[in-house]
């Protein structure tokens, strides 16, 4: 091989991987069309939507407190809202410090979670898709479908870590199983209680068309009364004892 000749393929080698890395690059920046619309919303709009998730949350609270069942409606916008304008006041260690601008996608059957990862070698979005479903209650299964990073494919076993690790630090019983390949986790919520023996049961959960519906029941547990004590008689002395065999 002549030198001209191998400057050509190192010349064609340089230019190939010049593209590869910036194939790889772009899509790293790939920005979701639903994640960049949820960006885009007026800032009016946004906080409009998300105080109508605050009062309808207060209204959910409401109704745990009286026995029997009770339902709540979610959409994606009023989420999305809350997350951009409210969720630093009212829950702000939630996400951690290098996930910004987190927003959510709904469609029948999934949701997806995503957010601007800052901090690395690139700025990028990264989303998790996933099934949630409750199948008995206070017990939530969420199917991990995939996790990008922009238009990349993230290695699952990172996103459980992380997962796993957040669960730990909220202190949430956390555990996982499998269904045709993709990791399901299992959250089991602890029946709350009050001072009056009150169990808040979540028994469904649906994803609509940009939709959360929830649903579940109060129960008040009655207490029990304490058993009579026996009726406790006097031993008959060994005497008696033999008068009346």
């Amino acid at each position: 091989m002549n030198r001209r000749c191998a400057l050509l393929l190192a010349g064609g080698a340089a230019t190939a991987a010049a593209c590869l890395a910036g194939s790889i690059y772009g899509a790293a920046r790939h920005v979701p069309h639903y994640y960049a619309e949820a960006i885009q919303a007026p800032p009016d709009a946004r906080r409009e939507l998300g105080d109508r998730l605050l009062e309808n949350a207060t209204a959910l609270a409401s109704g745990l407190q009286k026995e029997g069942q009770w339902q709540a409606l979610f959409t994606s916008d009023e989420i999305n809202g809350f997350l951009s304008t409210d969720l630093e006041k009212h829950l702000p260690e939630l996400l951690p410090d290098h996930v910004v601008e987190p927003r959510v996608r709904i469609r029948p059957g999934r949701i997806t979670l995503a957010g601007r990862c800052l901090g690395g070698t690139i700025d990028t979005v990264v989303s998790i898709e996933a099934e949630a479903y409750v199948k008995q209650p206070n017990v939530l299964s969420i199917r991990l479908c995939r996790a990008r990073a922009g238009a990349l494919p993230l290695p699952m076993a990172k996103v459980l870590a992380a997962l796993t690790k957040a669960a730990e630090e909220a202190h949430v019983q956390l555990s996982w199983l499998q269904a045709k390949g993709d990791p399901v986790a299992i959250v089991r919520l602890h029946p709350a209680r009050d001072g009056h023996e009150t169990r808040y049961q979540l028994e469904t959960l649906e994803l609509g068309e940009g939709e959360l519906f929830v649903a579940g029941r109060t129960v008040r547990d009655q207490p029990h009364d304490s058993p009579a004590p026996p009726t406790v008689e006097p031993l008959a002395s060994g005497k008696n004892q033999k008068r009346q065999r």
